[in-house]
C-alpha cells in the first residue's frame, strides 16, 4: 500500500488584483468594465515578484509542517479568482509567455510537493478576445527536476467577470 497523502492548503486572498485601481473603470449592471488603456511597464516583473514571495511562503510553510515518514505532505497555495488581474489592460500573449517563463524559473527551485494555483490572469488572445487564464503548477518531483505547468483558459466571460473594452475614438 502506498503512502497516505496529506494536503496543507494556503489561501492568499486579494480582492481583485490591480484592476480596481484603474482610473478608467465603470460599473455597468453587474460588471466592472475597464477601458483598455496604456499598459504600465514592468507589470510582468511585479507579478513575478509577487508570485515569488508567495511561493517562498509556501515553501516555508511546507518545511515548517514537518514530515511524517508514513505520509506525503502536499502544500497547495491557492489564489482566488481575479487576483492577478492587471490594472488597465490584459496581458499580451508575449507578456503571458514571459510570465510563465518567470514562474517556471521560480518553481524550479521549490522543494517537491508544492503546488500553486494561480488564478486568474487576463490575456489578450490573437483574435482580440480576452481569456481568463489560470495556471496550476506542481514543483519538481525531485530536486533539480522540472516543474509541471498546466494552463487553463476561459474565453466566455460570466456576468460577474471584469471586462476590458476598447476605448472609443472621438
Amino acid at each position: 500500500m502506498g503512502k497516505r497523502i496529506q494536503i496543507q492548503e494556503l489561501i492568499a486572498i486579494s480582492k481583485s488584483g490591480e484592476v480596481l485601481q484603474s482610473h478608467v473603470k465603470e460599473w455597468r449592471g453587474q460588471t466592472w468594465h475597464v477601458s483598455r488603456g496604456k499598459t504600465e511597464g514592468n507589470r510582468v516583473e511585479r507579478m513575478a515578484v509577487h508570485i515569488t514571495n508567495l511561493a517562498n511562503e509556501a515553501s516555508i510553510a511546507h518545511a515548517t509542517r514537518g514530515s511524517d515518514p508514513e505520509s506525503v505532505l502536499v502544500t497547495r497555495l491557492i489564489l482566488n479568482e481575479f487576483s492577478l488581474y492587471t490594472k488597465d489592460s490584459p496581458l499580451s500573449l508575449s507578456e503571458y509567455k514571459l510570465f510563465i517563463k518567470k514562474i517556471y524559473a521560480v518553481t524550479s527551485t521549490l522543494p517537491p510537493d508544492i503546488h500553486l494555483l494561480l488564478a486568474t490572469v487576463p490575456v489578450l488572445w490573437s483574435d482580440h478576445s480576452v481569456h481568463n487564464c489560470a495556471l496550476y503548477i506542481q514543483s519538481p518531483l525531485a530536486i533539480g527536476g522540472q516543474p509541471t505547468i498546466h494552463h487553463f483558459a476561459k474565453e466566455h466571460a460570466s456576468t460577474a467577470d471584469f471586462r476590458y473594452t476598447m476605448k472609443k475614438r472621438v
